[in-house]
């Protein structure tokens, strides 16, 4: 379930990222632009980190399922 809510934000972020990349080449905004590119780097660094935690869970139980 987490998978798919990350997967969901992921995209999510990328689709905020580009409108306000298009936005901003459209009314030569260049705060927009650095707006969306951190919008961009917010949501791939939030993505990696809850991919990194779930190997790491899924990891766990496996180890604890051999455990028992």
């Amino acid at each position: 379930f987490l998978g798919v809510i990350n997967g969901i934000v992921l995209a999510v972020s990328i689709i905020a990222a580009v409108i306000l990349a298009l936005v901003a080449m459209s009314e030569a905004e260049g705060a927009l632009f650095f707006i969306g590119l951190g919008v961009l780097l917010v949501g791939l660094i939030s993505w990696a980190i809850v991919k990194v935690m779930l190997n790491i869970s899924n990891n766990l139980h496996e180890i604890n399922s051999k455990l028992k």
